[in-house]
């Protein structure tokens, strides 16, 4: 919150209310005497207090010291280009691999399925050949 006093008119006004209340009689021990310099001594004391509160704080920036940059060599101008080079060697063949790990068995299969009925015959002839020579 920002307060403007004009200090010299609230000096007058404090300097004319003091006056009239010096010329007023109060029951006082010694007279007005003390009345009016406790009175002056107290409106002086809060015209100080009210002045330190108007003043603004002074800020300085000063800029941070400059450090001066690394030194940059530039180079010159690009030379001609070199001769091609030789060749590489031949790179070491791999070595051999590991033999790879057995399989697995495979999983065993499932009956399969009964077959169905055979029809009844009527007239039906069953032909059996006998056996090739030599397969006894």
């Amino acid at each position: 919150m920002t307060v403007l006093v004009d200090l010299p008119q609230l000096l007058s006004e404090l300097i004319s209310i003091l006056m009239h209340i010096g010329n007023c009689r109060f029951p006082t021990i010694g007279g007005n005497k003390i009345m009016k310099y406790s009175l002056l001594a107290t409106a002086l004391v809060a015209v100080f207090a009210l002045s330190a509160c108007e003043k603004q704080p002074v800020v300085v920036n000063t800029p941070p010291a400059e450090t001066p940059g690394p030194t940059v060599v530039v180079p010159g101008p690009a030379g001609p280009q070199g001769a091609p080079g030789d060749a590489g060697a031949t790179g070491d063949s791999g070595a051999t691999g590991s033999q790879g790990a057995t399989g697995y068995d495979g999983a065993k299969g499932s009956t399969g399925a009964t077959g169905d009925t055979g029809a009844t015959g009527g007239n039906t002839t069953v032909i059996v050949p006998p056996p090739a020579p030599g397969n006894n």
